[in-house]
């Protein structure tokens, strides 16, 4: 009987455990997750969108000038998270970063790049600074359709199927669909 005993809760033990395996790769979830947080904090910031007064070149500026220093410290953001994780715990998730990495510099650079045009403005000629603006907008356009370093994380098999599995990934892919 002792023997049925000890058996029956090996049993058990054993059932418990196997429930839980179900071949997700849970610290790979948790990385993605802390991931689509921050992309998700920074998108919440940028939704808000500069008041800008046509009439008073001066202060559209000035809004437009807060407002990418806010799309900087967003990809700023998402790149110290992605420091700070460390690389996912998948094959080839160091690639993986890297690769997001890079697209995170090249969209910082642009997005310098444009600011730096606009702080070069002259405000006080509204036909000029009108000009500039466009310029600006002609600068940014590569951004207009970056998707974020998900992308380039995502290509990761293994990194995909963690993104499609973590809470905050699946909240930011609601977003770009809904």
């Amino acid at each position: 009987m002792n023997r049925l005993a000890v058996l029956a809760v090996a049993v058990v033990l054993a059932a418990g455990c196997s429930s839980g395996d179900d071949g997700l790769n849970r610290p790979a979830i948790a990385w993605a997750d802390q991931v689509c947080q921050t992309v998700q904090d920074g998108g919440a910031k940028l939704s808000q969108l500069p008041r800008i007064d046509a009439a008073d070149p001066r202060q559209a500026k000035a809004s437009l000038l807060a407002y990418l220093g806010s799309i900087g410290a967003a990809i700023d953001s998402v790149s110290a998270r992605l420091r700070q994780s460390g690389p996912p715990p998948v094959a080839e998730g160091q690639a993986a970063v890297d690769k997001a990495m890079a697209t995170l510099d090249s969209a910082r650079g642009t997005l310098d790049s444009a600011r730096g045009r606009l702080e070069q403005a002259q405000a006080n000629d509204p036909v000029s600074f009108q000009k500039a603006v466009e310029s600006v907008g002609s600068g940014l356009e590569p951004l207009s359709g970056a998707v974020g370093p998900t992308k380039d994380l995502r290509a990761n098999k293994e990194l995909d199927a963690a993104f499609s599995h973590a809470p905050a990934c699946q909240r930011l892919d609601g977003q770009k669909t809904g």
